[in-house]
């Protein structure tokens, strides 16, 4: 039986990724700070009770977690905060980059060797390298991680390292979001697409180098692709060529 840690599994993508893995006969060790009782009904789904923005419980992931081998670990639990670029709050700072750093990396960090051979999954998001007005912090961590999945799948060739960047995608943090997304939400993707593409990247149907990015998105946000690349350029200092990406 092939084994999964999937982390944000209350609710949204982490909870459809459980769902659907868990309908392919896998065993899931879903982390998040609350339960999910559609999810704890499967026999092969393990809880693991434990919010992301404080310090690992790291006695209850070595007792709980008792394989040798981890086939895939996903990091998708996410947050998100308003906050200006102009502005600072250490509280926000803390919450963010725990959320989406540092926990991820302690977890890799303590798994990695369980983890040879398997796959990572970050659930980042197209903020990454468009950005996003009014979420500094949240574009900021996401893109935090991006940086060390892509150096860390340098350094372990053994572990198939993928990065999926959604565009807006109809989950329950839309709610808590403070702005014109919440009015147009019937646009968004849903979760059920996103998790056709997860499910062909752990299956191997999408065969993509380690490392690899990935960009989701529908038909209705086709246009807000082109901002992936806006304002790169390439510069050759030997023949003085400037070249938009």
């Amino acid at each position: 039986m092939k084994v999964a840690i999937i982390t944000g599994t209350s609710s949204g993508l982490g909870k459809a990724f459980a769902q659907t893995l868990l309908d392919l006969g896998w065993k899931v060790y879903g982390i998040s700070r609350r339960e999910t009782p559609e999810l704890m009904v499967h026999n092969n789904f393990r809880q693991l009770t434990m919010d992301l923005a404080r310090p690992l419980d790291k006695q209850l992931l070595s007792r709980e977690i008792i394989e040798k081998k981890i086939d895939l670990l996903v990091n998708n639990a996410g947050s998100c905060i308003q906050q200006a670029a102009s502005n600072w709050d250490e509280k926000n700072y803390q919450v963010m980059f725990s959320v989406h750093y540092t926990r991820p990396v302690e977890l890799i960090s303590m798994l990695h060797t369980k983890l040879s051979n398997g796959m990572i999954i970050s659930t980042l998001s197209d903020s990454t390298h468009i950005g996003w007005e009014g979420y500094s912090l949240y574009c900021a961590s996401k893109a935090a991680l991006l940086l060390h999945m892509k150096t860390f799948a340098i350094e372990n060739p053994k572990i198939q390292v993928y990065n999926i960047h959604p565009f807006g995608v109809d989950t329950p943090i839309i709610d808590a979001l403070e702005s014109d997304i919440v009015a147009i939400r019937k646009n968004l993707m849903k979760t059920k697409d996103v998790t056709t593409v997860f499910i062909e990247l752990v299956t191997g149907v999408l065969s993509l180098p380690s490392a690899a990015s990935i960009f989701l998105h529908n038909e209705w946000e086709i246009e807000d692709v082109k901002e992936i690349s806006a304002g790169m350029y390439t510069y050759n200092v030997d023949t003085e060529a400037l070249t938009k990406l």
